[in-house]
């Protein structure tokens, strides 16, 4: 599965990045993180994600980061003064690819993209396919999803660890519940 999210996100930047317009200018990418760059998983994504882009690059890469903050508050953030920021870093210089880093990152570019560089190519990375399903994504779009696969996840552990009673699950805003695994793949 890593490889192919590689070649995806290879396959896509190499496409934007080569078809941009002076050779040695370099190319300028802002990366969107979901709760910042120190944020797991994403913080395991990103550094490998900036090399690689880098590395593959034709032209030099003029890398801008950004976070939506706010989302760790559980807050859907107003697109307002983060969209005035942003516009206003780049309002005499053209962005030739965004890259979101998660789900929150995502949202908030797509619920916004009118305002927030409407032009600029759009890669999605590391967003569950779920969590932006219901925008459309455009011409000027691509996604790289990532899938979460619960009840998978739960046939890998148990064909690894066959003896396991009980399996603890934390997502999203709920308390870790512990279930035994005939009650789960029962109940799915």
């Amino acid at each position: 599965m890593c490889w192919l999210r590689r070649l995806c996100w290879t396959a896509a930047l190499l496409q934007v990045l080569a078809g941009s317009c002076c050779a040695d200018a370099p190319r300028r990418v802002l990366l969107l993180h979901s709760f910042g760059p120190d944020f797991s998983p994403f913080n395991t994504i990103s550094p490998q994600f900036r090399e690689q882009l880098r590395a593959q690059s034709p032209h030099p890469i003029d890398l801008y980061e950004a976070s939506v903050q706010i989302e760790r508050f559980g807050e859907t953030p107003e697109g307002g003064p983060l969209i005035d920021y942003l516009n206003a870093l780049f309002s005499k210089r053209d962005l030739d690819l965004i890259v979101t880093m998660g789900g929150p990152a995502t949202r908030f570019v797509l619920r916004n993209r009118a305002e927030l560089f409407p032009s600029a190519p759009l890669l999605i990375a590391a967003s569950e396919v779920r969590t932006f399903s219901e925008f459309e994504l455009g011409a000027n779009a691509t996604a790289c999803p990532t899938s979460f696969d619960p009840a998978a996840q739960i046939e890998h552990i148990l064909r690894i660890l066959p003896d396991t009673t009980d399996i603890a699950v934390a997502t999203g805003e709920r308390a870790a519940t512990i279930v035994a695994p005939s009650e789960l793949a029962s109940s799915m």
